[in-house]
């Protein structure tokens, strides 16, 4: 309850989503956790999607839940089939707010962070800015008041052949590896994970994220489809999209050019949104398989069947937030590579 001092089990996925994917057995909820290497696990939802103190010890989760207050109320109309223009805000910000809060993004810009550093040292020492950032390295040796006042304390006699082997120091490789081993010694103790997790806290706390990324939704039109049971399996990423009809699902947070958004709500139900054209239903297959791929340590199912241990063996082929061949193109662009 609001005002209680936080609880060490803080839910990043929150139970109103999960409540959509579970059995209801007496006065329980539960649902199948599939993740690597283990058997599938039928779980009360209180059991899934937590991490101790993931909020620290403040009241934000508790600022969630009376935020989640009107959520749960719109999903469970969505889940009835309830919907009109009326809804829109609200899941506007339900779709943001679910895309900001989970772990696989917390844990995605920590992996990324790690990427990008590993990336643009590798890049900086073997490309052509690396080259230049060498060079300048050596001219400010050379100008630099404190090296020159070295060189006139020595005698005017050697002074000259002091200067030569100064400047052949400084050009040497050496003095290359030995400036690039520094830098990703500095590099190496960024604590990026402590980073990503302020990022994360400050965005669910603060009003100003929610608000930026609502206005890219405003073209969105949403409508919601009901399958047969057990369609649809729910990602620890929550909602998902894509370019257009034929381009692959991938995680929201890269959301420039992205047309079309999709998150399962229960086992049956499906909220789809489109920006350019009026949402149509989709091909739960392709749905499930993305959100498989795209989730990093599980996804929560209604049923154990055949097909979710097929997707099982997807689980986080394409977890990264960004690819592999966008950073090496982002490279190509930045570093002439």
């Amino acid at each position: 309850m609001p005002g209680n001092r936080p609880t060490r089990r803080q839910h990043f996925i929150p139970r109103l989503l999960l409540k959509g994917f579970a059995k209801r057995v007496s006065q329980e909820f539960v649902a199948y956790e599939f993740r690597h290497g283990l058997s599938p696990q039928r779980k009360n939802i209180r059991q899934i999607g937590f991490a101790n103190k993931f909020y620290g010890d403040t009241d934000l989760e508790d600022k969630l839940a009376i935020r989640e207050s009107d959520y749960a109320t719109l999903l469970d109309n969505l889940r009835k089939g309830q919907n009109n223009d009326y809804n829109k805000q609200l899941i506007d910000e339900l779709i943001n707010h679910l895309l900001i809060r989970t772990q696989n993004l917390r844990r995605g810009l920590e992996e990324f962070g790690n990427r990008t550093l590993a990336m643009t040292s590798k890049a900086i020492v073997e490309s052509e800015l690396g080259s230049k950032f060498h060079k300048n390295i050596v001219e400010k040796i050379k100008t630099d008041p404190r090296i020159q006042t070295m060189v006139a304390a020595v005698p005017a006699s050697k002074r000259q052949e002091f200067r030569r082997l100064l400047e052949q120091a400084a050009e040497s490789p050496q003095l290359w590896q030995a400036t690039t081993h520094q830098m990703k010694q500095g590099l190496s103790s960024v604590d990026l994970g402590k980073g990503a997790r302020s990022a994360q806290l400050q965005a669910l706390s603060s009003e100003a994220p929610y608000k930026t990324r609502i206005e890219l939704m405003q073209p969105f039109r949403w409508a919601v489809f009901r399958y047969s049971p057990n369609s649809f399996l729910l990602g620890d990423l929550g909602p998902i999209g894509r370019q257009d009809a034929i381009s692959e699902w991938k995680h929201l947070i890269a959301f420039e050019g992205i047309t079309e958004v999709c998150l399962p709500i229960s086992h049956d139900t499906i909220l789809v949104g489109n920006a350019v054209a009026n949402p149509a239903q989709l091909d739960p297959a392709s749905v499930n398989l993305a959100a498989a791929e795209l989730s990093r340590d599980f996804f929560v199912a209604h049923d154990n069947s055949p097909h979710e241990s097929d997707y099982r063996n997807r689980l986080g082929k394409r977890s990264e937030l960004v690819s592999s061949d966008e950073m090496e193109s982002w490279l190509r662009e930045e570093f002439g590579k």
